[in-house]
């Protein structure tokens, strides 16, 4: 099991205001990760932080042994890390089928994204008219073009059926498949299988609660 990202203890903060205490977190290629915590506990500034987007941090991130929180937004995600954030991020004039000319760009697309493209319904639907979690679902597939080696899904299951659910359930565990490491934040009781997961309590500390091996 190859290590991916490293963090090092340390507090999150916006300019002065600290956010989130963090304690030292190992992540693996290839599994799956869940962080929980009440809105507003720190869990979308925790992948901000990753990404070093609008946040300061007094500990250490590895990628590869190679220290990133010194490096700008673009230069990490050019080194293949990408973010699905819970903000709606799809353009409200353009069709679902403009959207995935735009993705794809002539390009095949993978089995699992066709999938949720069959669901997303009419081709023609703009933007405008999707529900918060039919846009959640279009913008997964284009973070999922771009071919990332570590996945930050920012609430992925919050306004999804039950339908939608399983289809992106089905969907990580292809990823997995392919020793992709999967980060979710979630508050949500929806039942998948983590590696492990950490929670948010207080605004301070992450605590370990299962490992399943």
């Amino acid at each position: 099991m190859s290590s991916i990202i490293n963090i090092k203890s340390g507090i999150i903060s916006y300019g002065k205001s600290p956010v989130l205490e963090v304690t030292d977190i190992n992540i693996n290629e290839g599994k799956l990760y869940q962080i929980r915590g009440d809105n507003g506990s720190g869990k979308s500034s925790f992948f901000r932080c990753i990404l070093n987007y609008k946040t300061n941090f007094t500990g250490s991130i590895f990628l590869k042994n190679q220290l990133i929180n010194n490096l700008t937004t673009e230069e990490i995600l050019s080194k293949g890390i990408r973010l699905v954030p819970q903000e709606r991020n799809v353009f409200d004039r353009l069709t679902i089928e403009e959207h995935i000319k735009v993705i794809y760009k002539g390009n095949n697309f993978s089995f699992e994204n066709r999938g949720i493209i069959n669901y997303l319904g009419p081709s023609k639907q703009k933007g405008l008219h999707l529900s918060g979690g039919q846009a959640k679902l279009l913008i997964t597939t284009f973070v999922l073009s771009q071919q990332p080696f570590v996945l930050l899904l920012d609430e992925p299951f919050a306004g999804l059926d039950p339908n939608a659910q399983k289809l992106l359930e089905v969907l990580l565990q292809s990823l997995l498949l392919k020793n992709i490491c999967i980060i979710i934040s979630d508050h949500t009781n929806y039942s998948i299988k983590y590696h492990e997961k950490y929670k948010i309590i207080n605004n301070k500390f992450f605590y370990k609660l299962i490992k399943d091996e």
